[in-house]
């Protein structure tokens, strides 16, 4: 094995001493370093620190008072692939008790409940026969309404009121019974007039005559 040397040590080509050996050694070991750090940064990018998921179980059940039966229970439970399944019971307000179970995996979260509406039938319920007249009578309706709202509206001639002759006969007579109890109440309201100053002048009299002590 041979090297070279740099020009101020030039000289004929010659083996390797072990002077000039470690710095060959140095740069090979550099690089062999340098080649571990590339490799492990490539390996810590294709790898995840998530650790797997470890399996688990557990269960209970609860009361709404201190010491009182369970009016509800829970149950729960994963394996090492990372699949969820549980389940929870509850008494309802209506004393019902109900029911949810669950399960949570690859393909997302499935539920199944007791206390969902149902969906609606395939058959739509059938209309009675009184359900199916009041309906033709309903749709009838609407369409006369709709045509007669549709035409263009006749317009309304206003006339004055006539009175009849009797009608004026009568109103003559109220008017002529009005003006006589109009009258009776004006006598009388002066008689009252008449009275009261009579009396006023009465006590006045009287006052004038009375002791003094």
């Amino acid at each position: 094995k041979t090297c070279s040397l740099p020009p101020e040590r030039a000289v004929p080509i010659r083996p390797c001493t072990r002077q000039d050996r470690p710095m060959s050694r140095q740069k090979n070991f550099s690089w062999w370093v340098w080649l571990l750090a590339v490799s492990q940064l490539a390996r810590a990018e294709d790898t995840t620190t998530t650790t797997a998921p470890l399996p688990f179980k557990y269960a209970f059940a609860a009361s709404r008072v201190p010491g009182g039966s369970p009016d509800r229970y829970v149950e729960q439970e994963g394996d090492g692939d990372g699949v969820i399944k549980g389940s929870y019971s509850y008494l309802d307000p209506n004393w019902q008790w109900q029911q949810v179970s669950y399960v949570a995996d690859q393909d997302g979260f499935h539920v199944d409940t007791s206390n969902l509406p149902l969906p609606p039938s395939a058959d739509p319920p059938q209309d009675t026969a009184a359900v199916a007249k009041a309906k033709a009578n309903h749709d009838y309706l609407y369409k006369e309404i709709a045509l007669r709202n549709s035409q263009v509206p006749i317009p309304i001639i206003s006339v004055p009121n006539v009175e009849s002759a009797a009608v004026a006969a009568k109103r003559l007579e109220f008017e002529q019974q009005y003006a006589a109890i109009a009258a009776q109440h004006a006598r009388i309201a002066e008689e009252h007039a008449k009275l009261a100053e009579q009396e006023e002048a009465e006590r006045r009299q009287n006052q004038k005559y009375e002791p003094h002590y």
